[in-house]
């Protein structure tokens, strides 16, 4: 939780509060009750969906993306602590070791100075070519479902929101190990982890899913998973449930 002057305020005049995930709820103040501060995961239409071909034939065409790649995928904020710098790196020691044709599409904005310092990094490690920066997009859930692999690579991430998009997608997701990523990401078994710039892990894990053909099944079992932990239903009754106490307080 932030420790700005205001959420401290708000730490004396609230009723209840809500938490997204237990990486949230631990930094709470420790006198707040257990009872004043549930954890209801946060809601998404689990009915939407894209199919991967048209979505993939609509990105290559919109982006100039070849056909013929596959296709490693970044969609949030680009700040400093969301890591792509990391990413890129990565990526970059990766296509160096492989003849697999790859493409890494970077959606998201952020500071110009930041972004331009992203894009350095692609011209110092010569991968220019091969990775794509969209800036915004509106249809982040089409994008996503035209990804092979989507990689979320920070540390501190308070929920991971778009871990559980890719998985309503069908689309494997790669993460660091760290902020509420482990809840959402059983490794091995709804996605993969690497430990957090632990770039030799990142290697391993990735090349995971470039080779394994067995992947389909964890993909599916995401799928399944995040239709029955994260649909909009669930969450409003906990909502709900929580007015209905606080009313009869």
């Amino acid at each position: 939780m932030s420790s700005s002057i205001l959420w401290k305020i708000f730490v004396v005049l609230a009723d209840h509060f809500v938490t997204i995930s237990k990486y949230v709820h631990q930094s709470l103040p420790g006198n707040i009750p257990e009872s004043k501060k549930p954890l209801v995961l946060n809601p998404f239409d689990t009915r939407k969906h894209y199919g991967r071909d048209m979505s993939r034939k609509w990105i290559n065409k919109f982006y100039n993306i070849p056909s013929n790649s596959i296709l490693i995928g970044y969609i949030g904020r680009l700040v400093d602590w969301k890591n792509v710098d990391f990413l890129i790196k990565g990526f970059s020691k990766y296509v160096s070791k492989s003849n697999t044709s790859l493409h890494l599409l970077i959606v998201g904005t952020g500071e110009v100075e930041y972004v331009n310092t992203l894009k350095k990094i692609t011209d110092k490690l010569g991968v220019k070519k091969m990775i794509t920066f969209t800036g915004f997009n509106s249809e982040p859930d089409r994008v996503i479902a035209a990804f092979d692999l989507m990689i979320a690579p920070s540390s501190t991430e308070p929920f991971g929101r778009t871990l559980v998009e890719a998985m309503i997608q069908n689309t494997p997701v790669l993460a660091s190990r760290g902020g509420a990523h482990s809840e959402i990401i059983d490794n091995g078994v709804t996605g993969r982890m690497y430990d957090h710039n632990n770039i030799n892990d990142f290697i391993d894990q990735f090349d995971l899913y470039i080779n394994d053909r067995a992947k389909c099944k964890i993909v599916k079992t995401a799928h399944n998973v995040a239709t029955l932990r994260y649909s909009s239903c669930q969450h409003a009754r906990h909502i709900v449930d929580i007015y209905q106490q606080l009313i009869t307080v």
